[in-house]
C-alpha cells in the first residue's frame, strides 16, 4: 500500500506490518482525545482536522489543522506517547490509520519512513511556534484570513462548511470576535460567508488581509 507524510508518497508492503485500516468519521468526531495513549496515528485523504488544546483554566485553542498529506498523532513516532490535546474532524474525514508501534517497527528498517515523518514533524513544530507568535502579534482578523487560506488549500476547494462557534474554539476568542472578522473579511469580498459555510472568493486579496504567517 502506498501512504502519504507531507509531499512524500511511500510504498509499504505487506500492508498489514503497519496494521493498516481505512478510516471515516464525520463532523465533531475526537479522532484521538486528550489525555489518551496515541496506539494509531491517522492519515486523512479527505477532510480536516484541528488538534485543540485544553488549559486546565480557560477555553480551548487551536494548536494545529491537519488535512491531505498530515498526520494525526505524530507524536508517537519516537515512542510510547500521550496525546496533549484532541484532535477533532471540522469536517467529514477519510483517510488511512496505521498502528504507531507497527510505523516505528518498520521505521528501524526502512530509512524512507523515517525520513519522511521526521521531515512533516519539524514542519509541524515551525507551524506551532509560528502560531505562538501570531496568537500574540496578529489581529483576529489577520488570523482568520490566514486560517481559511490554509484550510482551502488542505481541502483542495474553496467551500469551507464550518460554524462560527467552532471558529472561535480554533481561535481561543469569544464567537462575537469571529462574527466581526468575518464581517470585515467579507466587506473586503475576500469571502462570503453563508450559514455554516464560508466560501473563498479572492484568493489574493485573502492573503493580502492575512497575517502572511503560514507562507513563511
Amino acid at each position: 500500500m502506498n501512504i502519504r507524510i507531507g509531499p512524500a508518497t511511500i510504498e509499504v508492503s505487506p500492508a498489514r506490518a503497519l496494521d493498516a485500516e481505512q478510516f471515516e468519521c464525520c463532523e465533531g468526531s475526537a479522532l484521538i482525545a486528550a489525555g489518551a495513549n496515541i496506539e494509531r496515528m491517522f492519515l486523512p485523504h479527505k477532510g480536516l482536522v484541528a488538534i485543540l488544546e485544553r488549559p486546565p483554566v480557560g477555553a480551548v485553542a487551536g494548536a494545529g489543522l491537519v488535512g491531505a498529506g498530515g498526520v494525526v498523532g505524530y507524536a508517537a513516532v519516537l515512542g510510547p506517547a500521550v496525546a496533549s490535546g484532541d484532535s477533532i474532524a471540522l469536517s467529514a474525514v477519510s483517510g488511512v490509520s496505521i498502528s504507531a508501534a507497527g510505523f516505528r517497527r518498520e521505521a528501524g528498517h526502512d530509512q524512507r519512513l523515517w525520513s519522511a515523518m521526521g521531515a512533516y514533524a519539524t514542519r509541524r513544530i515551525a507551524s506551532t511556534e509560528r502560531l505562538c507568535a501570531c496568537v500574540a502579534l496578529h489581529s483576529v482578523e489577520q488570523r482568520l484570513a490566514r486560517w481559511l487560506l490554509q484550510a482551502s488549500d488542505l481541502l483542495g476547494a474553496d467551500r469551507i462548511d464550518i460554524t462560527h462557534r467552532r471558529l472561535a474554539d480554533v481561535h481561543g476568542v469569544r464567537r462575537a470576535s469571529v462574527t466581526t472578522g468575518l464581517h470585515m473579511l467579507e466587506g473586503e469580498r475576500a469571502i462570503v460567508c453563508q450559514h455554516r459555510r464560508i466560501t473563498v472568493r479572492d484568493k489574493r486579496k485573502l492573503a493580502a488581509l492575512s497575517c502572511g504567517c503560514e507562507a513563511m
